[in-house]
């Protein structure tokens, strides 16, 4: 109720629709929307039922209150909600009582529009990304093919030819002399070139025999053996040649410094490359591990620290493949035979310490883990090629063995890079092992080619190796050479 005007005598009752709350109003005021008063002196007005409101103000009874937008049901008769909610994309507009008004919202026509771009965006992105995949799939078969044929070259071929020096000549040199290098050694004439694979077999053929020295670098300045190692070098050269017994001027020593060019990057590399078959066509592998010293770490040098270290492991590994330990002999104080055992220790060739890696990788430099990938392609292909024609001897077979065994410490996908303060990780090998399995097994016309490359090797005769006959002497000039 509310007074016509202050102090009158008596209240007047407010209509329908309205109310007045406050003691003393001289006036009612309408209901808000969603809410009405059904009754004559209502102090409050009434909400709706929830999901309900009213179309204007002043509603009189609940039954003004109807849906709200997006839903639809009869007008409310109490003050339970009967509104159901449209599906889906569509809604409804306020008192809708039926789903047959309900319509597709203009939001749902935008979605609509949205989701046709998306689906025709994803299309033409797939179409796209299918063809950027054949792409990338036919580089990296690309990629495959050039690793593959340079790891089959090292088995097969010579990046770089072999170069050795006689026995006698090596016996007397002086380590000064020797740490003049590959270039210097050459330019001396204390050389000899093999350029052919074919030209190392007629080499040994006519009773000349190599020996690979493997040993431990020790200083990160001074190229080469130190005095210690380059002494028990020359002194098993000849204990060798005495108690196998061999003919002095037919032995003739392969070492990195003087059998790989020292000066030019490029070269280095070739050689390095043909790794596997310097190793394997070597008649002996004498290790260089007396007690030593390393000259930058102050560390303990011996046969154990040589062991660890990946090129000397790598070396030991190719001469296996083609040898056994049967010919491999391990220099301490005294020179004796290799155990049985040693290949075992050594067969996992990149857990073992590298000089790039203790000194950080100075500058960015390239890990050198990296240049013993093809040799090492080649050889696995050499070996699983002969794996499955079954032509893997004793040698063979035990190494393929521990291989399949231990494959992935034998050829890690991947292998840490360490700077100072940071490391991360670069592929190595990845999947290219598993892909040379998968290419050898394949009857593809480069699978095909490359296997028969392997067999056309062993038929191919000698008529153009060309073969030194006779021993260098100073000058170089008193070099002879034969054509077969």
């Amino acid at each position: 109720t509310y007074m016509l005007s202050l102090g009158a005598s008596a209240c007047v009752e407010c209509p329908l629709g309205q109310t007045a709350s406050d003691r003393g109003s001289t006036a009612c005021s309408l209901c808000p929307v969603g809410s009405f008063a059904g009754a004559a002196r209502s102090s409050s007005c009434t909400s709706c039922p929830p999901h309900m409101t009213t179309g204007s103000v002043g509603s009189r009874s609940v039954s003004a209150c109807v849906c709200v937008e997006g839903m639809y049901g009869p007008a409310a008769a109490s003050g339970e909600s009967t509104c159901s909610s449209c599906s889906g994309l569509t809604t409804s507009g306020m008192g809708s009582t039926s789903s047959d008004d309900c319509y597709l919202a203009s939001a749902a026509h935008i979605l609509i529009v949205v989701v046709v771009c998306v689906v025709l965006g994803a299309c033409l992105a797939y179409s796209l990304s299918a063809r950027v995949m054949a792409k990338h799939k036919a580089l990296q078969e690309s990629i495959l093919m050039e690793r593959l044929a340079k790891g089959v070259s090292a088995v097969k071929e010579l990046a770089h030819p072999m170069i050795l020096m006689p026995a006698p000549s090596f016996c007397d040199l002086p380590l000064n002399v020797l740490r003049t290098l590959h270039e210097g050694c050459r330019n001396s004439g204390y050389l000899i070139t093999l350029d052919t694979i074919e030209a190392i077999e007629e080499f040994k053929r006519r009773g000349m025999v190599i020996v690979f020295f493997s040993y431990q670098w020790l200083s990160w300045h001074s190229l080469g053996p130190n005095q210690i190692q380059h002494k028990r070098m020359q002194e098993s050269a000849m204990e060798l040649i005495a108690s196998q017994p061999l003919v002095s001027q037919h032995v003739f020593i392969w070492l990195d410094i003087i059998s790989i060019p020292q000066c030019s990057e490029s070269l280095k590399a070739l050689a390095v490359n043909s790794l596997y078959t310097y190793a394997g066509q070597a008649n002996w592998l004498v290790i260089i591990a007396p007690d030593s010293q390393h000259d930058n770490l102050k560390s303990v040098a011996n046969a154990d620290s040589y062991k660890r270290r990946v090129w000397c492991r790598a070396e030991q590994m190719t001469f296996f493949c083609f040898q056994g330990v049967d010919r491999m002999f391990l220099v301490k104080d005294t020179m004796e035979k290799v155990p049985d055992s040693w290949i075992q220790d050594v067969a996992c060739i990149f857990d073992g310490d590298m000089t790039c890696c203790t000194r950080m990788h100075q500058g960015g430099a390239p890990c050198d883990r990296a240049s013993l990938v093809a040799p090492l392609i080649g050889m696995y292909f050499d070996l699983y090629t002969k794996h499955k024609g079954g032509a893997l001897d004793s040698n063979g077979r035990r190494i393929w063995e521990f291989i399949v065994a231990h494959k992935d410490r034998v050829f890690p996908p991947m292998h840490d890079y360490r700077t100072i303060g940071k490391t991360s990780q670069r592929e190595l090998f990845g999947h290219l092992i598993g892909r040379i399995e998968k290419f050898v097994d394949s009857e593809s016309g480069n699978a095909v080619m490359l296997k028969q490359s392997l067999e056309k090797k062993n038929s191919d005769d000698n008529k153009s190796a060309v073969v030194p006959t006779t021993t260098p002497r100073e000058p170089r000039s008193s070099f002879q050479v034969a054509r077969l």
